[in-house]
């Protein structure tokens, strides 16, 4: 079943990855629950994938490179433009960068 990985920055420069089958309501439920700690959402990046599941664990070792592992296997301090460079690359036409929105 298709879906979507992303990345989003968070303005702590924290790094979320992750995978969606509803990118928009995921991105919603992460900007309500950064908000409930005073943060918000910097920039957002994500591609339509056939298999979200491999292409998570493939965004995950990209992240792995960019950024330092905090918060479990999913949290990056920083590393976002790398991540979003390499995620371009790997993931072609269906990748997307956008400020919030």
């Amino acid at each position: 079943m298709a879906g979507w990985v992303y990345a989003i920055e968070f303005s702590t420069e924290t790094v979320k990855v992750g995978r969606a089958n509803d990118f928009v309501r995921r991105l919603a439920e992460h900007r309500r629950e950064a908000a409930c700690y005073g943060v918000e959402v910097n920039e957002v990046w994500h591609a339509r994938v056939d298999n979200p599941v491999e292409a998570e664990a493939e965004l995950l070792e990209i992240a792995a490179r960019w950024g330092t592992k905090t918060h479990g296997r999913e949290w990056f301090d920083g590393g976002f433009d790398g991540i979003v460079m390499e995620g371009d690359s790997h993931f072609g036409q269906e990748a997307v960068w956008a400020r919030p929105f």
